[in-house]
């Protein structure tokens, strides 16, 4: 006959059960503060290191996450990727996308509501003879509007210039680069970093060949140059 009270053994078996819990709970504690430690360590150290060693790609810079690039620009910035422009077909294109890798990109920005832009185009147009056989590409924008394909053609064809001539995409460039007044010239190194922004002559030319390593020389004397013209 079992009495009242609990054997001997079962409650040595009952102490013992008990320990096994304390020490499954000192094992999980244990076991946890571990991977804390671990995470700190790895997110502190290690990412930081891999990416300094360039084992890692680096993080997306802000100026590039964003659908709408927050200007302006300054000198030695990385262009965005998001950055757009209208084709002669009116659709949206990066502008990067019209430059290779291996490529420096010179972009002529013009405005066709300027009243007298002959003389604009007259600078373009040296510039562009000089240096487009030196792994360059060359577009032009137009700024502070949008002009018909005709009208892009017409004057592509009286300047005797073959680059790609476009609309900048709802004042987009405008506000990246803080353009006021044209003509204005942007250089923009293989690496897509902004190297130059400014007036057509000595500047750019001494920007560009710093970029390109070359010094090219310069057949015919530079075109008077023109007062800008105000973006309205």
């Amino acid at each position: 006959m079992i009495s009242g009270k609990q054997r001997p053994e079962s409650r040595q078996q009952i102490a013992e059960s008990k320990k096994q819990i304390v020490k499954h709970k000192l094992f999980a504690v244990c076991y946890l503060l571990s991977a804390i430690c671990y995470a700190i360590f790895f997110f502190c150290f290690a990412v930081p290191r891999a990416e300094a060693q360039g084992f890692l790609p680096p993080k997306e810079s802000s100026s590039t996450a964003t659908s709408e690039p927050q200007g302006p620009l300054q000198i030695g910035e990385k262009v965005p990727e998001s950055l757009m422009v209208l084709d002669a077909d009116g659709k949206k294109r990066p502008l990067l996308s019209y430059k290779s890798a291996v490529e420096v990109m010179t972009i002529a920005v013009f405005s066709s509501r300027c009243p007298d832009p002959e003389a604009h185009w007259n600078q373009f147009s040296y510039f562009y003879r000089d240096y487009k056989g030196w792994a360059v590409a060359f577009v032009g924008i137009n700024a502070g509007g949008v002009a018909s394909r005709e009208e892009l053609t017409e004057r592509m064809t009286k300047a005797e210039l073959r680059f790609p001539l476009l609309n900048e995409d709802e004042r987009s460039l405008t506000r990246a680069f803080k353009i006021g007044t044209v003509p204005e010239l942007i250089i923009i190194d293989e690496s897509g970093n902004l190297r130059y922004r400014g007036p057509i002559g000595k500047d750019a030319r001494a920007a560009i060949e710093a970029v390109i390593g070359h010094m090219v020389p310069v057949p015919n004397p530079e075109p008077t140059e023109t007062g800008g013209c105000a973006l309205q």
